[in-house]
């Protein structure tokens, strides 16, 4: 039985477990061009294996050491398509691991240090600041969604301790880069993703209501702006 038969079987699993060479498959396919093996099945592996605990600790920090290792956020830096599915995927990944590490709940509660987690913090800022290809989808990969996903990793990183007023304000500046650089009118989903990191921020105090009320003039601006925005149903 080859790797992705298995890996299919234990997506239905309640409680799985995986071997090395299953994780080394979903890291090398974080990004497939396939979206039934992308989507449907690397992503979903990823999300039920981190939030029920089926990772040892090692196998998790696996995860987190060759995301960084082969700096998989930055994967081909400056090509669209293909290549920027697995950043975008890797923004996923990014807010599972975000998400458990600061989880007391959860069996990878620490899995992060606080100076790797303010690194990681740090990547996602540029990330946003930096990635040019705004695709929302395509007919030959399905949905791609770089901005959605790097917002969604986001407002996960700004609710914990270590994301500093420091961070904040480079977050702002990364955000005022993101304005000018997007090439097209954004939907509604994108719009609502890239607030839920302010509101999130004003929620755990991160952000001042003076800050976030001056977001929210830019961000009505931008709404006006893009007058024929059209809602995209996401999966």
């Amino acid at each position: 039985m080859n790797t992705l038969t298995t890996l299919k079987q234990k997506l239905n699993h309640p409680k799985a477990s995986y071997k090395t060479d299953e994780l080394n498959f979903l890291m090398n396919n974080i990004g497939n061009p396939n979206s039934e093996i992308r989507d449907d099945l690397v992503c979903s592996i990823f999300g039920k294996a981190f939030l029920n605990n089926e990772f040892a600790f090692e196998q998790a920090r696996f995860c987190y050491e060759t995301a960084i290792k082969q700096n998989l956020l930055f994967y081909r830096f400056g090509e669209t398509g293909s290549a920027t599915l697995t950043r975008s995927f890797t923004c996923l990944l990014y807010y599972l691991i975000i998400h458990t590490s600061n989880d007391s709940h959860s069996s990878y509660y620490r899995l992060l240090t606080s100076q790797e987690e303010v690194q990681l913090y740090n990547l996602l800022i540029k990330y946003l600041k930096t990635e040019h290809d705004f695709t929302a989808s395509t007919p030959e990969y399905g949905w791609i969604d770089a901005l959605p996903h790097c917002c969604d990793a986001l407002s996960e990183a700004i609710k914990q301790k270590n994301f500093s007023s420091q961070l904040v304000e480079d977050l702002f500046q990364a955000t005022d880069e993101l304005l000018k650089n997007i090439d097209r009118n954004l939907d509604y989903d994108e719009l609502s993703r890239l607030a839920t990191i302010f509101i999130n921020g004003f929620k755990n105090k991160k952000i001042t209501k003076h800050q976030l009320s001056l977001w929210n003039t830019k961000l009505t601006n931008l709404k006006d702006e893009n007058s024929h925005l059209t809602k995209n149903e996401r999966p």
